[in-house]
């Protein structure tokens, strides 16, 4: 029988000026939120031989360069082997590196703030972003090979941010950062000919199985997000339950927080789980 461990390591979130502490406490509670599942999970897997569950993350207290603080931010943002995704600081380091100077960072800040604005100011805030020194930054490491820049200049063609939107270019910049070796590149193209970019206006006719060919590889590249969207696939298109749950745990154990509680909702715990997967994702 395999033994599985929780850590349970002490909360510390980073309090940038445009944290507000109402905001610090909520993302600690979602965190938070996550550790009864967890447990529920911890019993159900351990007789499947399953994966160590993954830790809540901590935010490191210094870092020795703006590179190093991008790097850290993406492993909150999107899971790590062993780490939970911690979205809220995610955001807040990427926008620190960004103004220390890390052009791919804002870049990636650009991205995920308008991938979750909800408002005409708040996508417009997330455009404000991308300067023009950014675009030639993030363009020429691309071009260098570097699989992150090419993924947030894929994303930011492929919506428009900073630049004209080019959806045939920016596919093809996320297919150049997917064969470099980016599992969330991987990931973001199997969402986008699922049609999931829809409302960026990169209109496309689901295609499951070109989807599941870019899941697939995102997941064996340790992409927690790709393997719970493969997860999806196998549960509803076809239909095979205990498939999806092997993929749903993997993206689990890569720090997905919510490929957890895909997990979880498969296996038919409560309802309300779907309100603290809807709490983590931020």
């Amino acid at each position: 029988m395999v033994t599985m461990t929780l850590y349970l390591p002490a909360l510390r979130l980073p309090a940038p000026p445009a944290w507000s502490l109402q905001r610090q406490l909520r993302a600690r509670s979602r965190a938070l939120c996550l550790l009864p599942v967890l447990l529920l999970l911890m019993g159900c897997f351990a007789s499947k031989g399953g994966s160590t569950l993954p830790s809540v993350s901590v935010v490191p207290e210094s870092f020795d360069s703006p590179a190093e603080m991008l790097n850290a931010a993406d492993r909150l943002y999107v899971g790590s082997q062993g780490q939970l995704t911690n979205p809220h600081a995610g955001i807040a380091l990427y926008r620190q590196a960004c103004e220390a100077g890390e052009g791919v960072a804002c870049a990636a800040l650009a991205s995920v703030s308008f991938m979750r604005a909800t408002r005409d100011h708040e996508r417009a805030t997330a455009q404000a972003w991308v300067t023009s020194d950014v675009v030639e930054q993030v363009s020429a490491r691309c071009d260098s090979g570097e699989a992150m820049a090419c993924l947030y200049q894929g994303i930011t063609q492929l919506i428009g941010i900073g630049r004209d939107q080019n959806v045939d270019q920016g596919f093809a910049t996320l297919e150049q950062a997917c064969e470099a070796g980016s599992g969330l590149a991987c990931s973001e193209l199997g969402s986008v000919v699922m049609g999931a970019y829809g409302p960026a206006g990169v209109e496309r006719t689901p295609d499951p199985e070109l989807a599941r060919s870019y899941v697939e590889r995102a997941c064996k590249l340790g992409s927690g997000i790709g393997c719970n969207n493969l997860g999806g696939l196998q549960q509803y298109v076809d239909e095979d339950i205990e498939q999806a749950q092997s993929a749903y745990w993997r993206g689990c154990a890569q720090g997905y927080a919510p490929a957890c509680f895909s997990t979880a909702k498969s296996m038919g715990l409560p309802a309300d789980v779907a309100e603290l997967d809807e709490g983590l994702r931020g």
